[in-house]
């Protein structure tokens, strides 16, 4: 399948049909009303090829269910006038797909967390039940995050989402802004956020006595203060194992904020820790500059979990905001292997019911990464930035051993046709490109500059095992 998005927005028939001659076979494309919609029909009809309605992960705050069925319907009325059958996909962004909650599921998840900070949840209340409802077939938890801080304005209907959630058994409130205990709430278990900062002891006997049936602590906290709070306190404790780390204190940043007028606190970082920046000391002269001098590399703490359970984690939580099936499939199905044996090991029995059976080998370093770090799990910070780089640099393959004009050969031999690679120039910049095809241990990139002998070769899209992902057969039993 080619994604339409690589030819930008493809909004009328003429432009579909030129592009589809081109040899773009399935069309995905935006939409802003139903006679648009009308005329990408008309022109799939025209060549016979399926329509899948997708709507990007910048949209979801605007779009629903209600909208997108709408549209669907449209489309497919609007063949059936035009006397064809066209088949009609709808392809949602991954965090409002049932799917992807079900697969999170399948690959061995004993809890799901739904995003309801932009109120979607209010308008789809039925899509959560059905999520809900699922989930409890294998006793897996169901959360729903509220952790902004919100305005006065939107308590009230906050309040109204709570008791729609509690009616249909989510299993949990995750928040951040505690205006919210002051509201009318039900019986249903509130969390606190690690937006909460929940990083001293006192803190979270404070939260506990308020009522907080669980606290997510922040992914700087150590090994030791995570065992003095478990020593000290009853409540539930969860923490953070792998994905994404924010350079500044948890609930603490105000930089997208100031700067961009976008708050983290609101669910609207723009991420500015990941762009370029120059440091300079009191005299004015650079120390550092143009570098990613504020972007961490992501979590895992894949070889801390045994510590982590005997220091009394109930709960692991992997951060998988905006990431994609694969990502899902590999990274849930790694730490559930790792965990089941430690859990076996100590005679312990995991939260939710059924085994999750994979038929194939994850790899955290298969899936996006900007290398990992362990952070300050034991009160270590070291080597945690990736100064040269803001974007996934996958598994480290081999070095160059010799280049030709348009080949080059590694001291391993397991790049394969149509793998993504990349590496660091004599400038420490990172660039990128993909392997054309492999033969007699020659690998034909689609760009030989900058491959000399000696540079490091990563793989950051490995295409055979993508294939195999999304292939694979996922059961729960």
């Amino acid at each position: 399948m080619v994604k339409f998005s690589d030819l930008g927005l493809v909004n009328s028939r003429d432009l579909f049909k030129k592009a589809i001659s081109g040899g773009y076979a399935i069309p995905a494309f935006n939409f802003n009303n139903m006679e648009q919609l009308q005329a990408i029909v008309q022109a799939c009809v025209e060549t016979k090829s399926p329509v899948i309605i997708q709507v990007s992960s910048g949209a979801r705050k605007y779009a629903n269910q209600t909208l997108l069925r709408y549209m669907a319907q449209g489309a497919v009325e609007y063949a059936k006038e035009l006397g064809v059958n066209v088949p009609i996909v709808l392809h949602l962004d991954h965090g409002d797909s049932l799917e992807l909650c079900k697969s999170c599921i399948e690959y061995g998840f004993s809890s799901v967390m739904i995003d309801g900070s932009h109120y979607d949840y209010n308008k789809n209340v039925e899509l959560t039940r059905s999520v809900v409802e699922y989930a409890h077939k294998y006793r897996v938890k169901v959360y729903i995050t509220l952790n902004t801080i919100l305005k006065d304005s939107e308590l009230q209907e906050v309040q109204a989402l709570i008791w729609k959630l509690y009616k249909i058994k989510v299993d949990g409130i995750i928040i951040q802004d505690m205006g919210i205990l002051e509201c009318n709430l039900p019986p249903v278990p509130i969390i606190a956020s690690t937006q909460c900062h929940n990083n001293t002891l006192e803190k979270i006997k404070f939260l506990e006595k308020t009522g907080f049936q669980r606290v997510i602590l922040p992914r700087e906290i150590t090994l030791e203060e995570i065992k003095e709070i478990s020593r000290n306190t009853r409540i539930e404790l969860e923490c953070f194992i792998h994905g994404a780390l924010c350079v500044s204190y948890s609930g603490q940043c105000y930089l997208s904020c100031s700067i961009g007028s976008r708050s983290a606190n609101r669910g609207e970082c723009a991420q500015p820790c990941r762009r370029k920046y120059s440091l300079k000391d009191a005299a004015g002269n650079y120390i550092v500059r143009n570098k990613y001098i504020l972007s961490l590399k992501d979590l895992s703490l894949a070889g801390h979990l045994e510590e982590l359970i005997l220091s009394g984690i109930t709960s692991f939580k992997i951060e998988g905001r905006l990431k994609n099936f694969s990502y899902v499939a590999n990274t849930t199905a790694y730490y559930r292997n790792a965990l089941d044996k430690i859990l076996n090991n100590y005679g312990l029995k995991r939260s939710s019911q059924g085994k999750s059976y994979i038929d194939f080998e994850p790899d955290i370093y298969k899936s996006f990464n900007r290398s990992f770090t362990d952070f300050n799990i034991t009160g270590e910070k070291k080597h945690l930035a990736t100064v040269n780089y803001n974007n996934s640099i996958g598994e480290f393959i081999g070095i160059v051993q010799k280049v030709q004009k348009d080949n080059f050969m590694l001291n391993t031999d397991i790049l394969n046709n149509g793998d993504g690679i990349c590496f660091f120039d004599e400038f420490k910049t990172l660039n990128g490109t993909s392997i054309n095809k492999t033969e007699n241990g020659k690998v034909y990139p689609n760009s030989i500059k900058g491959i000399k002998e000696g540079v490091k070769i990563y793989r950051n899209y490995d295409k055979l095992f993508e294939e195999k992902l999304k292939n694979t057969e996922m059961k729960r039993k």
